[in-house]
């Protein structure tokens, strides 16, 4: 896409880059007034992660978070979403920080989990293996591999901690520079 092509009779379209995450490039679309985000995968095997996201925002209160609008699911897939207006935080006061926690809280809320009897470190060594296998490119450097064999040691150490838990929830469980 080029700015200022003409798509559908619109001739005033702006697109602009809004970053990625952890599977995806965003990008903002303008149309007149209308904004829009639109998320691509990085590669073709991601995409049902983006479509599992999708259902996901589906199912939850439109008030936390983008709409989902549509999942396109030939290749190439993309996602369209609302975009959640708003500026980047540099400085986060206490206050931010605990409307953020209640947030996720309300997000995540659904998707906690039975913990009683599991071992923490099991599942901290689950995600691991799974991000060296499908995000290699991510933690094969050397120092990031010290630093995981460390992580690993000190959660196996606290594991102690975790064992009363009645439910848990990972939020963001992936390694990527944004989180």
């Amino acid at each position: 896409l080029k700015l200022g092509v003409t798509i559908l009779g619109q001739s005033d379209i702006q697109i602009a880059a809004l970053g990625h995450g952890e599977n995806n490039h965003m990008f903002k679309v303008t149309v007149g007034k209308k904004q829009l985000v639109f998320r691509i995968p990085f590669r073709a095997e991601l995409a049902p992660k983006l479509k599992q996201e999708y259902l996901t925002l589906k199912s939850i209160p439109t008030i936390i978070g983008p709409r989902a609008l549509l999942f396109h699911e030939d290749t190439p897939s993309y996602m369209i979403q609302s975009l959640v207006p708003g500026t980047h935080v540099s400085d986060w006061s206490m206050e931010l920080i605990n409307t953020h926690v209640a947030t996720m809280v309300r997000l995540h809320n659904s998707s906690k989990k039975e913990c009683s009897g599991i071992a923490i470190n099991n599942l901290f060594e689950a995600k691991i293996d799974f991000r060296l296998k499908n995000d290699p490119e991510v933690l094969q450097d050397k120092i990031i591999l010290a630093l995981i064999k460390k992580l690993i040691d000190k959660v196996k150490k606290v594991q102690d901690n975790f064992s009363d838990l009645k439910m848990l929830s990972f939020i963001h469980g992936d390694l990527h520079t944004g989180n």
